[in-house]
């Protein structure tokens, strides 16, 4: 079992151990670990939960949280379960219609990393992607080419092939 205690931080600056805890409490003199949370001056959904003070642990260790539908996560972490499945469903859908968007303006976009027309990459950097990493985007597009809704395709001479991601076009009006 655990205890958490809540305090406001101490309206100094410094930001030693001791100086944490506003007023006369002395909570942090008592604590074994102390964490200290933090918005981001630049961007409220942002947080930052510090290791102030620990007897058994590194201090000054820091893990970067973002609130997503009301629960601060990992900023780098996947949501799970069912939400999972609604990102998942969510990036593809955003990265069939980026493509989708590309290919109708005559820009060709790859599955090679090392091209300049790295779809994730070239794509994470549009308007529609925001808040989505390069890192989702591949997921994306791996998802997709298993499932066979894209595809690549090679194209060109022998002496020079070019390959593309290209939709696959459902026989049936499916």
């Amino acid at each position: 079992a655990g205890l958490v205690l809540c305090t406001h931080t101490s309206k100094s600056t410094e930001d030693s151990g001791n100086r944490l805890a506003s007023g006369s409490t002395a909570w942090v003199n008592a604590s074994r670990l102390v964490l200290v949370v933090k918005p981001d001056d630049t961007n409220p959904d942002r947080v930052t939960l510090r290791v102030a003070k620990a007897n058994h642990a590194r201090t000054g260790e820091k893990l970067e949280l973002v609130w997503s539908d009301g629960v601060l996560r990992l900023k780098d972490a996947a949501p799970t379960g069912v939400f999972g499945a609604i990102h998942k469903r969510q990036v593809d859908s955003l990265f069939m219609e980026a493509l989708t968007r590309a290919t109708a303006a005559g820009i060709t976009l790859n599955a090679s990393a090392n091209t300049s027309r790295y779809a994730p990459r070239y794509l994470v950097q549009g308007e529609t992607m925001a808040g989505l990493t390069e890192r989702d985007l591949v997921a994306a597009m791996r998802r997709l080419l298993d499932a066979g809704t894209i595809r690549e395709v090679t194209e060109g001479p022998p002496s020079k092939p070019r390959s593309r991601l290209a939709i696959v076009q459902k026989v049936g009006g499916e």
